[in-house]
């Protein structure tokens, strides 16, 4: 398979680069190859409901306090004074709930090289695909040759705008 970078690793997989264009990949008038990935997001949606209504319970049991404090400087401060630590399936909650985001991440990667292979991959040749998530460009390009690993440029390119060190 050809690389982002253009090499060769020597694996059976289809060649991805032929494909022009994320369009050619992601064609909106035909989204239900996206159903895992937003059934993931539905169920982080659903956690996230659970967690809402854990931290008010928490919140509303006088388990916690938040006070405004005014400098003299006319800055606010915010403390917080915790009286009962918060309860342990808020943790099991938030950690469910992120991991559905993540793998929906993930799974979207795996389904746009299948669309750009135009054949479903064996899992073989999807264990290296992951959505990277770094904190420089170098991190990135380091990452995406081996994650996005025979992705259509364009859509390494999206991936790579999307990326936290754009933001700060």
């Amino acid at each position: 398979m050809t690389d982002v970078d253009g090499t060769s690793d020597g694996c059976d997989v289809p060649n991805l680069d032929d494909i022009p264009t994320i369009e050619s990949v992601a064609d909106p008038r035909n989204a239900d190859w996206l159903l895992p990935v937003s059934l993931r997001l539905n169920r982080a949606r659903e956690i996230d409901t659970q967690i809402q209504e854990a931290v008010k319970n928490y919140s509303d049991s006088g388990a916690v306090e938040v006070e405004h404090v005014i400098r003299d400087d006319g800055v606010t401060d915010l403390v917080l004074r915790v009286h009962r630590p918060p309860p342990e399936r808020l943790a099991l909650l938030v950690g469910e709930s992120v991991h559905q985001m993540r793998a929906a991440l993930d799974n979207l990667i795996v389904l746009l090289a299948d669309r750009a292979a135009g054949v479903t991959l064996p899992a073989k040749g999807i264990k290296s695909f992951q959505f990277p998530i770094e904190d420089t460009k170098a991190n990135f390009d380091s990452k995406a040759k081996r994650c996005l690993k025979g992705l259509p440029g364009d859509v390494v390119r999206l991936i790579e705008a999307l990326q936290p060190y754009h933001r700060l």
